[in-house]
Parts: structure tokens; sequence; C-alpha cells
């Protein structure tokens, strides 16, 4: 069998060169919103995406139908207009269909994505408004990094690999079910799960958790404390630093979080109404979970 191809999912570009002269009045104009895997309605047009692939693949089969979906994809270029979206698709479609898992790869996440698992504590230039960026960009007073002492274990949260890891799993184990994909874990009629299969979204993250605590024990620092009371503050304050998402044509940075932060209800364009968006409903989910572990659920 030949060597896996590497299908063409553009990797982010260099960071812009700084611009001579400042932004106009108002700011950058409006773009698109950028994709996003908390947006129900994103995720459903990938899956959709992503199905309509894996149907074009099947109908020929081998090499040829493979081309075929290429050359869709490459139309779709020219179509989905939301940064981001087509992008998450085709990931969806190699992780779901057989032939083009073993045919693809896409570069690891540290080469897709510099920017975006940078260290806090880079020597890189951080990105600021003036460069092209969205308006996203906040300028933080507070060093790059987390604040002292949970700086000592910012190398295992800010580790490439563990991230990607967290992008995989959405791939594997999407929101919405991929019709046409046989072995989709996602919930539904026609994707049967395992037997206590949604058990593994606890032990995963069990063994995140313990992975975490050994790390915290290796420097010193007490074991992680649970975050169950979720309108109290945040005493750790965080700067992300140079830290930077390319979305296919926007590039986005992260604010810092101050020491003693709170959470707040999400309001953002399409986050408002999803299932979670409000703390209380938070509170409500962190109820009945715990009800029903307690009752032998």
């Amino acid at each position: 069998m030949a060597a896996p191809r590497r299908l063409g999912i553009p990797s982010a570009p260099a960071l812009p060169a700084p611009v001579a002269a400042p932004l106009a009045a108002g700011g950058i104009p409006e773009a698109p919103r950028p994709f996003s895997e908390f947006v129900f309605e994103d995720v459903e047009r990938a899956s959709e995406i992503a199905s309509d692939l894996i149907a074009i693949a099947a109908a020929k089969g081998g090499e040829e139908g493979l081309a075929e979906a290429v050359s869709e994809i490459d139309r779709l270029r020219t179509t989905e207009r939301q940064p981001g979206l087509l992008q998450h698709a085709v990931k969806l479609f190699i992780t779901h269909f057989p032939l083009a898992r073993q045919t693809f790869t896409w570069k690891p996440l540290e080469k897709r994505q510099p920017n975006l698992v940078v260290p806090s504590k880079s020597s890189a230039t951080g990105p600021v408004a003036a460069r092209g960026l969205r308006a996203e960009v906040a300028t933080a007073e507070q060093p790059p990094g987390s604040t002292s002492p949970e700086n000592e274990v910012d190398f295992w949260r800010e580790d490439p690999l563990i991230n990607e890891h967290h992008e995989h799993w959405h791939l594997v184990y999407p929101t919405v079910p991929i019709p046409g994909s046989h072995e989709s874990s996602s919930p539904g009629d026609k994707y049967p799960l395992g037997n206590r299969h949604g058990e593994l979204f606890a032990y995963m993250h069990e063994q995140m958790r313990a992975r975490y605590d050994a790390e915290r024990l290796a420097v010193g620092m007490a074991r992680v404390e649970q975050f169950d009371q979720y309108t109290a503050s945040i005493p750790q304050g965080y700067n992300p630093g140079a830290l930077a998402l390319w979305d296919g044509g926007t590039w986005t940075a992260f604010r810092a979080r101050p020491e003693g932060a709170t959470l707040s209800d999400l309001t953002a364009d399409g986050l408002a109404g999803v299932p979670g968006a409000k703390l209380a409903e938070q509170a409500t989910f962190r109820d009945r979970m715990l009800a029903a572990a307690q009752n032998g659920y």
C-alpha cells in the first residue's frame, strides 16, 4: 500500500507584519463569524459536508472515489465562506471514512497552527490589533503565563500533544452524527454504541486529572481543587501571551484572565441559545449528574 498522502488542508500563514497606519475608525470590517465547535449549527453544517464527501467517495469507491471527494472539497473552497468550517468538515471526513484515513494525513498541530501552541512565556512577539488581528485581542499588563504558583505547571497545560488530543477527541466523537459513516461513535439510531461506551468520556477525564495531579505533586503543589461553584471568583490569573488562532481567513488572539475573575453567561453570537450557555443551567446539569451517581445510575 502506498504511503499516506497529505491532503491540501492549508496551514496557518506567518503572522502579518506590522502595518504602517493605525486601523480606521470603527475597527476591522466585520467578517463572517468563525466556525465554533460549540455552536450546534456550525457542527451540523460541518457534519453535513463530511457526510456528502463520504457519499461521493463511497459511490465509486477506491482512489477514483477519493479523487472525486477531493474535487468537491476544491469546489466548496469557493462557496463556503465561514472561516474554519470547511477545514473542520474535511478533518471529519478523513477521520470517519476508512479509506480516506488510510490515504490522507494532515500535519500535526505544531505544524498546522504553530501560533496556537506557542508557550505563554515564549520570546515570540505577541500579536496585537495593530498587526491586523481581530478586535478580540486584548492587551494585558500582567506577565505572560499563570500567576504564581500555578505558573509551575504551565508547561503541562500548554503541551501541544495534550491540546492536539483534545482536538482529535472532538473529531472522533462529533456532537452531530455523520450519516454515511458506519463506524461513527456519535449518538443516534444508526450508530449503536458499545456496551458502557459513554464511560470513555469520564475515563479520559479521570486519566487527564490523575496526570495533572501527578505533575502538580512533582513540583510541590497541592492536587487540583474542584471548581463547582460557578459564580465564585477564580484566584489564579492567566495571560496566554503570543497565542493566536488562524481560522482560514483571520487571526484571532486570546484575552488574558486577571486574578479574581468570574465566569458569566455566554452571550456571543451563536452561543447564547445553546444548552449550558447560562451558569444556572450548568449548575442544574451538575446537580443532576451528582444525583444520578449517588443513586447508582
